[in-house]
């Protein structure tokens, strides 16, 4: 099933992050979510929240780039009682687009599932 949706990215803090607001169709309802996202120094790697209409709770993820270039944020997640695990990339970056996977895994990241993947690319 394929969805059409738009995120629009901002820096926020005076440039010390990114904020991202993504808007959407899900099961004939209006999807909308937020994410902040910024690279800690103190840390040495990127974190993330992201918070929206369905689930109305913040999950933080954090991680960097890897050796394939691709930036893997993990974290954990509740839906309906149940915690797991939540691992996004973003891979292929370029200027103008880049892809996107989110992944769960139910036993201690032994297996992954891909719950979504995107292609975003750039309007302006």
């Amino acid at each position: 099933m394929h969805h059409i949706g738009q995120a629009e990215y901002d820096w926020t803090a005076g440039g010390g992050g990114i904020i991202m607001t993504f808007e959407m169709e899900m099961m004939g309802m209006p999807y909308h979510g937020t994410m902040i996202q910024c690279y800690s120094r103190e840390l040495g790697k990127w974190q993330a929240t992201w918070t929206d209409n369905m689930g109305a709770m913040i999950s933080y993820y954090s991680g960097d780039y890897n050796d394939k270039g691709e930036c893997v944020l993990s974290g954990n997640d509740i839906w309906d009682g149940q915690t797991f695990m939540t691992r996004i990339t973003t891979y292929n970056e370029t200027p103008q687009s880049f892809d996107w996977k989110m992944e769960h895994s139910y036993d201690d990241g032994v297996s992954w599932w891909t719950s979504a993947t995107s292609k975003y690319v750039k309007k302006k």
